[in-house]
């Protein structure tokens, strides 16, 4: 099945491409999609009959409340997780002193919507301190959170570490604590499990184009229906209201659930491309793309650390995602090095970083960590 779907993937013809958390790549099964709406929109325009945005969006929604396990009245389409995260920002109601807690060294994505609220409202953002097992996680955790804990703000899968946060046992203190889990799952949509309604989580924000391979400038805003009632939408416009098609006479009753943010012509050459790749992976099924991206994760693992890399692969929980440095070598070298050999990967921190999806291979991960060696051998990449 494998080699099938590495054939699937045009890339696997240039490059070896291990940046999937950052940007994956698309397959044949989007271009064909992209292809034949193209066809159809330049024959028909929005009287085509087999892309219709209601039709393209149902079928997103539906396959992401079955991988979510949530209604689909609780997604609204957006552009990215920052967006999706100012909306959720912005439309809380606070009180001074509120206080949100974030993650050290958390992307800024996560950061800045917050950060901007405290000038606006008098709160005050507070960052748990840098972790390397759960357990330390959940301490800090635990010691950060006072009565004016108002918001709990947390990646799924830190972007530096690739650091698995225990989501089940942040959403129980959430609960008992009456505070609201914000969810950044831009590192863990298509990676890891994520049950909002198990979790209670009552905010989740991603985007499209990383472990669920779906375009650029396409992401998810996702409201737990109980929790709609926190957020005062800060963005309106005619998407807004029930009743969107007819344009007068104005009125306020917003539309139920999430929609609402979806405020205005989405980009429905983006739905396309996503509604493609959740099907292509539905098909797969979900939980055996995981377990391939684990796999492959730790086969490039095993690799790394026989050659004495250190931070190959942490010690909570699967990952598909390695942060590794080495004494001897220069990160910064070893990242332009392999680049310049058509092996993507990302310059993270003091490390690089490497994130395999379902299109690569054991035989290209071999293939970088011979190159690895030959690059030590060579002096090219030495400190």
């Amino acid at each position: 099945m494998w080699e099938k779907i590495q054939k699937d993937f045009k890339i696997n013809e240039n490059f070896i491409w291990l940046n999937n958390c950052g940007i994956s790549v698309m397959n044949r099964a989007v271009e064909d999609a992209l292809q034949g709406y193209i066809h159809e929109f330049a024959a028909s325009s929005v009287k085509n009959q087999n892309y219709g945005p209601g039709k393209l969006r149902s079928q997103i929604t539906s396959i992401l409340a079955s991988l979510f396990k949530v209604q689909e009245n609780e997604f609204a389409l957006v552009q990215n997780t920052a967006e999706a995260l100012n909306y959720i920002a912005y439309g809380l109601d606070y009180k001074t002193g509120d206080e949100i807690l974030l993650l050290e060294k958390e992307y800024p994505s996560n950061v800045y919507p917050w950060r901007s609220q405290e000038k606006r409202h008098g709160i005050k953002v507070k960052f748990i301190p840098d972790s390397r097992t759960e357990q330390e996680f959940l301490t800090a955790l635990n010691s950060s959170i006072t009565e004016h804990t108002k918001v709990i703000s947390l990646s799924a899968v830190h972007w530096l570490s690739g650091m698995r946060y225990p989501l089940h046992e942040v959403g129980k203190i959430c609960k008992e604590k009456n505070i609201l889990f914000c969810l950044d799952a831009a590192q863990g949509a298509g990676h890891v499990d994520i049950f909002p309604a198990e979790m209670n989580i009552s905010f989740m924000a991603f985007s499209a184009w990383k472990w669920l391979m779906g375009p650029l400038g396409m992401g998810v805003l996702y409201i737990d229906e109980s929790a709609m009632h926190h957020l005062q939408p800060n963005l309106l416009s005619t998407g807004s209201v029930v009743n969107d098609s007819e344009y007068l006479p104005y009125r306020e009753t917003y539309k139920p659930g999430a929609a609402r943010y979806e405020i205005s012509t989405s980009n429905y050459l983006a739905w396309v491309y996503f509604a493609a790749i959740l099907q292509y992976l539905q098909k797969i099924e979900f939980p055996i793309v995981q377990s391939r991206i684990y796999t492959l994760a730790s086969f490039l693992h095993d690799q790394l650390a026989s050659r004495n890399f250190t931070g190959a692969l942490p010690n909570y929980g699967a990952t598909g995602i390695l942060n590794i440095s080495h004494p001897k070598v220069d990160s910064q070298k070893l990242w332009l090095e392999l680049n310049k050999e058509n092996i993507v990967c990302a310059l993270r921190g003091d490390g690089v970083r490497f994130a395999p999806h379902i299109f690569n291979s054991e035989n290209q991960l071999e293939q970088v960590a011979t190159k690895i060696d030959s690059l030590m051998h060579s002096g090219a990449v030495s400190k």
